[in-house]
């Protein structure tokens, strides 16, 4: 074990379980409503915001499920993990057309019925975390059906899914777009694990086929983004890359390495990790920066902190796994970069840095505890091995 490891592991202990968790939980929480505060300003207030998304909620009841099941012994976590719950079924599901509503008001009430395939994902990963957790099969039997929906009435004849329809599943745009589906297999990878159901390691296998047919640019060793309805790069955006992503990718991949069958899905994954960090990390001032082009060329040099938490994510696996060797002396300073330029001493954190890395944005997006959360999980994980 790397010498550092151990006070590093304890600072990542404190940061989480008595910073980042009681911030959501005592103002992130709308205490007199119910559901998750979108934004937080940098006194922690709640932005000004008037309404809330599928996708907070989702990754929120990721996060306090999670923390429940493996974290210190804390009431409080498990409690608002039942909360989020049901808040998400009870002002979420569209009981006329099934899924999920998008948007609702403050007061709970729909405000924006699309079907969304990302807030889609998001509600099935939170769901197959709060069965983990609690051994709810209501929440299992939701997730079923959530993805039954999906594959009925989203799923493609060009083998994708489509990225939005109307309330009643309407698809008016049938383009391919690359998140969602990250999202969707990493749904399915964590359904898997806590059911060990097979439709699950069958839906994930359908995924990583769209993923080499597709995503994957075997020539460069990396990943697009933007594909028109053909499966083509779009000829605007089809050249953004977004290393981040390929990290993502990578850890989600390696989390789902028991139910690949074919030899080529890992050999593609260690080529986007190795694409990702030749090309994706600044040398000279550290960080991964937003996005690129599929040449390697810098168009965003900004650094949000969610790539920094994804990089953590892919280092982490490859320490646990024992991939290479001295990963986890390698683990060590990307976690205190991340302590030391974005990570506040009350459980907030800076939103994004420039590429000198001065802070660039102070609210607290309510989808980023997902990110840090996990992140600093795996690290405290693989650094403890």
């Amino acid at each position: 074990m790397d010498s550092a490891a151990p006070a590093l592991c304890q600072r990542i202990e404190d940061y989480l379980f008595r910073g980042l968790l009681p911030l959501w939980a005592e103002h992130g929480w709308d205490h007199a409503r119910g559901g998750f505060h979108e934004r937080l300003e940098a006194d922690h207030s709640p932005s000004p915001l008037d309404y809330r998304r599928l996708t907070v909620l989702g990754r929120q009841l990721y996060v306090f499920s999670e923390a429940a099941r493996s974290g210190p012994p804390e009431p409080a976590f498990a409690k608002l993990a039942h909360s989020a719950y049901d808040y998400l079924v009870q002002h979420f599901w569209d009981e006329r057309f099934g899924g999920w509503v998008f948007k609702v008001d403050l007061a709970g009430m729909p405000r924006d019925t699309t079907k969304d395939l990302y807030g889609h994902a998001f509600a099935m990963f939170g769901l197959a975390h709060y069965y983990r957790a609690f051994r709810a099969r209501e929440a299992l039997a939701i997730a079923h059906e959530t993805s039954l929906l999906l594959k009925r009435h989203l799923g493609l004849p060009s083998g994708w899914f489509a990225s939005a329809a109307d309330q009643d599943w309407s698809i008016g745009d049938r383009k391919l777009n690359q998140n969602p589906h990250m999202h969707l297999l990493e749904a399915y990878v964590a359904l898997f694990a806590a059911s060990e159901e097979p439709v699950f390691k069958e839906d994930a296998n359908a995924i990583v086929d769209l993923f080499h047919r597709h995503l994957f640019d075997a020539e460069r060793g990396t990943l697009g983004e933007f594909f028109d309805e053909r499966g083509l790069p779009q000829r605007e955006t089809g050249r953004r890359v977004e290393p981040g992503h390929l990290f993502e990718w990578f850890w989600i991949l390696r989390e789902g390495s028991n139910l690949w069958s074919d030899a080529r899905t890992l050999p593609a994954a260690g080529r986007l990790f190795e694409w990702a960090e030749r090309h994706g990390v600044d040398a000279e001032a550290g960080g991964v920066f937003d996005v690129l082009d599929r040449d390697g060329l810098v168009i965003k040099d900004s650094k949000r902190i969610w790539p920094q938490a994804e990089r953590i994510k892919a280092h982490a696996s490859r320490a646990r796994s024992g991939a290479a060797k001295g990963e986890q002396t390698g683990l060590v300073p990307l976690v205190q970069f991340l302590f030391d330029k974005y990570l506040l001493a009350d459980g907030g954190w800076r939103e994004s840095l420039g590429r000198r890395l001065e802070p660039a944005a102070t609210a607290l997006p309510g989808t980023t505890p997902y990110h840090i959360f996990l992140a600093l999980n795996e690290a405290r994980a693989a650094l403890s091995a």
